[in-house]
């Protein structure tokens, strides 16, 4: 029995509202949970398609890496704040600010002394960056595997 036929959808479901502190967040939580579902379907785009899980987080604050914590690693404007950024997040902020600046300029992130970026393909993998770089799995295969069964189990609109 999966952890969907015990708890039922509903249940799920009602956890996700639960767990949310403002209506507005539904359909985020949707949208995360739907991505593994999605990725096999980046494989067969047209255009290469680029997915990274961000898990470093700012100084001086406490919600660790919140949703768009990596923009001022991705734009290199960390001289204009008032955290106090050491060694490593300029580091980062030198990767991350790299990878995006190749993608605008040509359509492919990766370039001169940065780890490789690989698109999104059929495979659950994804590109790690903050504490780390290259390629991790999207999640557990278990985890991709009740994700799937409790979309499966709703219905369709």
């Amino acid at each position: 029995m999966t952890a969907i036929q015990a708890i039922g959808p509903p249940s799920f479901s009602l956890f996700i509202h639960k767990t949310i502190r403002r209506p507005q967040q539904v359909p985020m939580t949707r949208n995360l949970l739907i991505g593994p579902k999605l990725a096999p379907d980046c494989g067969h785009a047209s255009s290469p398609v680029y997915t990274y899980f961000w898990d470093h987080a700012p100084p001086n604050q406490t919600r660790g890496a919140y949703h768009e914590s990596e923009i001022n690693y991705v734009l290199n404007n960390l001289y204009d704040t008032d955290s106090p950024w050491i060694t490593e997040d300029y580091e980062i902020a030198a990767k991350m600010n790299g990878y995006w600046a190749n993608f605008i300029k040509t359509g492919y992130p990766n370039g001169r002394n940065l780890p490789s970026w690989n698109a999104t393909g059929v495979e659950p993998v994804v590109h790690h960056g903050g504490n780390g770089w290259g390629p991790i799995p999207v999640a557990l295969a278990s985890k991709i595997a009740l994700s799937e069964a409790w979309f499966d189990s709703l219905p369709a609109y």
